[in-house]
């Protein structure tokens, strides 16, 4: 299974039934596979929170990066396959000077 770590700011677009037990992080569990499949799965089981966080073409809104097994993405999204064991998350991105 692939995780999915919620970061807090997001929570609130997911029934609590919907994450993962005996974790210390909020954790929704995906099937592995390419990057279509997962937005797929969290499209279909999480529409408010996909709405909040994914366009229409399978990218990340304005204002999300993909952290992946600790390693930022940032631009094709697309080339991704997850697999079994990956952790993600989508961030807000912030801004510094």
């Amino acid at each position: 299974m692939v995780k999915f770590i919620i970061p807090s700011h997001l929570i609130q677009l997911l029934d609590s039934k919907a994450l993962a037990s005996g974790s210390s992080m909020p954790v929704v569990l995906l099937d592995p596979g390419p990057w279509t499949k997962l937005i797929g799965q969290i499209r279909k089981r999480f529409p408010k929170l996909a709405g909040q966080v994914l366009t229409e073409s399978d990218n990340l809104a304005m204002g999300f990066i993909l952290a992946l097994n600790d390693e930022v993405i940032r631009s094709d999204y697309s080339a991704l396959h997850f697999r079994s064991g990956d952790e993600f998350s989508i961030i807000a991105a912030m801004a510094g000077g």
